[in-house]
């Protein structure tokens, strides 16, 4: 079934293009849209995104995972990037990657790939904590990460931006970036916190800045984060925004 969707209400895709900085991000000027076909009432087949009727990106799906080599168009530039799907089957967890990163296994992990291999420190990782067994909610989670960057005497964070987002389910995710100085190298790294049936879902994407390449990178963390299957259903599937806030993590830690 061929499917136009107007993305004035899709989740994540609101929160990667919006530049606004105001306390509300509720109000999205640009106008997106999606055209492609639906099958199981997931995205298949070819599917084109549109911000003010310029193409941002395309590309195809199966069975509401993005499969073979998708198109980015910004500043002027075509980025080509090949897309894979990572599976962990005894947690039945599946979201894509990119296919030219190099997988790690490590059990510690829900997922640890390098995008560039002989850059240590770029980097990206999921993790999965029980929040029962953990004594954990969200928040309180938050609190332990502003504790770790406040205390981190090796790396530097000189700013972020984190965003709440409340959906129409009153369901809570948050999303942003840090930014910071490792040994004189200037390091974006992208964050998505959820808190999803029992467990704390903490995915992050550390890369070089640059900012020729800052915005494919925060495209290709929203695809990562998009795609995200649990139990076989896609999370952000027919989620509706009700509100987005900028966080102070400061306010939080208190």
């Amino acid at each position: 079934m061929r499917k136009i969707r107007y993305l004035l209400i899709i989740p994540l895709l609101l929160i990667i293009f919006s530049c606004k900085k105001n306390k509300s991000l509720t109000k999205q000027v640009n106008v997106l849209k999606e055209v492609g076909n639906l099958k199981d009432s997931l995205e298949s087949d070819k599917w084109t995104l549109y911000s003010n009727d310029k193409l941002v990106k395309k590309g195809s799906y199966l069975g509401g995972l993005k499969t073979g080599i998708w198109e980015y168009h910004y500043n002027d530039s075509i980025y080509k990037l090949e897309w894979d799907t990572y599976k962990y089957d005894s947690l039945n967890i599946m979201f894509n990657y990119p296919k030219n990163w190099v997988v790690k296994k490590n059990h510690e992990y829900l997922f640890l790939a390098q995008p560039i291999p002989k850059i240590p420190s770029n980097y990206c990782v999921a993790l999965r904590y029980n929040k029962i067994n953990k004594k954990l909610d969200l928040n309180s989670y938050l609190k332990i990460l502003y504790e770790q960057i406040k205390n981190d005497k090796e790396e530097i964070t000189s700013k972020y931006e984190l965003k709440k987002v409340t959906f129409s389910s009153d369901e809570i995710i948050y999303y942003g970036n840090f930014s910071s100085v490792l040994n004189n190298t200037k390091y974006l790294t992208y964050v998505f916190y959820m808190d999803y049936k029992d467990f704390i879902y903490d995915f992050s994407y550390k890369t070089l800045r640059n900012n020729n390449h800052d915005i494919v990178n925060k495209a290709i963390f929203g695809d990562i984060i998009y795609s995200i299957f649990i139990n076989n259903k896609k999370i952000f599937h027919d989620k509706y925004i009700k509100e987005i806030d900028l966080v102070n993590l400061v306010d939080l830690a208190n």
